[in-house]
């Protein structure tokens, strides 16, 4: 006989067992916890924070006097030193005040304090944000124009001044016998009504295609350059392609694939098996790059013996011969230096020897040259070029920069509202641009032989996400518009010239202009 009761329940058992472990392999298989495990130093640092934590929450249990207690104030134990200085006793381990409460005690219910602030306020600015964006986003019209306004006003306005301002309006009405009682509900409502409009609008915002439909391959050897506007998604195509894009940030379509294997949707350790090794990525600020807490030489050699088979000396040795290569002087002696040693071209430097150190067949250069002088810019780009010949590395070259662009690289993308909008040869897209877009961003350039009253400039502005119109998303600000331009959205088409592709409707076959 068949117990269908306990059949069921050992079912149900299983599998609550089964969504455990999946759980937990998608947590251990996390970047973060990667990262983490793989730190002493943060271990050590959560482990003194949960301490602090647990103290602060068990304070009334834990801590050998109430700070609170007007009964347990004793002047005649005002100042006594903590309990490794002569005169200290265990009864105060840390010393007591001027007005005789025990230090530690006071640390302990000042942090508890502290979390019961900081957690109700931001209770309360999610109850409110949350809300107000849904509310928002499911009614629409006025009542959504006015609560996305009064965040974009809010937002503007520096939180210290709202909280100050919220305190003495409290001030000036309660009646003072209420101001003590009510101190720290005042505070909470303080901090948290200054946080709403975040809450507010990520809750009202949908979900967004940042970008659509784009497709371009790079040859080894080869420099593609992606250049556009700020908000055009270059960074986000970069991101996209070493799966470090930011949630809530997802690939919805398509396929990313290096030498054939797709690599999109590969499990977090499959993908560090890949970043690094085989994509490198030279960020745009390298200040931030770099960790500060650890030399040059222990993030270079941490990197390549994660990514080689080399032993420590080895990889030292590896490490020292890629600062020469890059450029960076008195390798030997400058490898144990720290990042705030270095000039933001140094640090640049490093970062390019980070990106190559371990051979890969991918480079992504995010804006390298942004925060650069421009003589440091003409040396970076230079290396580039050098490390591309030499070790037949193709480079996706992000920038906004059309002169980094034309110095650098043999093939341009150029992207506009999530698409690209031209491809081609960089000689071809530089000398005879086919789309609207790109012919705007080469007259936009100025040419020091002729003297100009007015800069060109390609009027209006890119437009954000949730704003881009019909059609082609460029029609606004196109000087060659027309009917079908606002109706229909082009893909890449030829130009006449085979090598060169444009999103424009103008160099389609069956074009009536309208």
């Amino acid at each position: 006989m068949v117990d269908r009761e306990s059949n069921i329940e050992i079912s149900a058992i299983s599998g609550r067992k089964g969504q455990i472990g999946r759980w937990v392999r998608r947590v251990t298989d996390h970047d973060i916890f990667y990262s983490f495990i793989r730190s002493p130093v943060t271990i050590l640092a959560c482990f003194a924070t949960l301490v602090i934590l647990l103290s602060s929450v068990f304070a009334p249990w834990l801590t050998p006097h109430d700070p609170f207690n007007p009964a347990s104030l004793d002047l005649m134990e005002a100042f006594t030193p903590p309990v490794w200085i002569e005169d200290g006793t265990w009864k105060y381990p840390l010393g007591t005040d001027d007005k005789g409460r025990d230090i530690l005690s006071t640390i302990m219910y000042g942090n508890r304090i502290s979390l019961i602030v900081g957690f109700f306020a931001v209770l309360f600015s999610m109850l409110i944000g949350v809300t107000l964006g849904t509310v928002s986003g499911y009614v629409g019209g006025w009542f959504e124009i006015v609560t996305m306004r009064l965040a974009d006003a809010q937002l503007t306005v520096p939180p210290i001044l709202i909280a100050l301002l919220v305190d003495g309006v409290a001030r000036t009405t309660l009646p003072r016998e209420l101001q003590e009682d009510m101190a720290i509900y005042v505070l909470i409502f303080s901090i948290g009504i200054t946080a709403w409009p975040q809450y507010a609008r990520v809750t009202r915002s949908s979900a967004m295609v940042a970008v659509d439909d784009i497709s371009f391959s790079i040859d080894q050897g080869e420099v593609l350059g992606i250049v556009g506007e700020s908000g055009a998604g270059k960074s986000i195509t970069g991101a996209a392609i070493i799966g470090l894009l930011e949630p809530p940030g997802r690939i919805a379509h398509g396929t990313i694939r290096l030498e054939g294997r797709q690599i999109n949707g590969l499990p977090n350790e499959a993908m560090r098996r890949i970043r690094g090794a085989r994509i490198g990525v030279i960020f745009q600020d390298p200040l931030t790059s770099l960790n500060p807490l650890y030399t040059i030489g222990r993030q270079l050699v941490q990197t390549i013996l994660t990514h080689t088979a080399l032993s420590a000396a080895q990889a030292r040795k590896f490490a020292i011969d890629l600062l020469n290569d890059v450029g960076i002087p008195a390798a030997k002696h400058r490898i144990d230096s720290y990042p705030h040693e270095f000039s933001g071209g140094m640090c640049q430097r490093v970062v390019i020897a980070l990106a190559i150190c371990a051979d890969p067949d991918l480079v992504i250069a995010d804006e390298p040259t942004t925060a650069l002088d421009v003589s440091i810019q003409a040396q970076i780009i230079a290396l580039l070029r050098r490390l591309c010949r030499e070790h037949n590395t193709a480079i996706m070259l992000i920038t906004h920069d059309m002169g980094v662009i034309a110095e650098t690289a043999d093939r341009v993308a150029v992207m506009y509202a999530g698409r690209i909008a031209e491809i081609g040869p960089l000689r071809d897209v530089v000398k005879k641009p086919k789309h609207p877009y790109t012919v705007g961003l080469m007259d936009s350039i100025p040419v020091i032989e002729e003297e100009n009253d007015e800069l060109s400039h390609i009027k209006g502005a890119m437009p954000g996400l949730l704003e881009i119109p019909s059609g082609c998303a460029f029609n606004p600000r196109c000087p060659d518009v027309f009917d079908r331009c606002r109706r229909e959205r082009p893909d890449l088409m030829p130009t006449g010239n085979p090598n060169q592709l444009a999103a424009c409707w103008k160099y389609d076959g069956t074009n009536t202009n309208g």
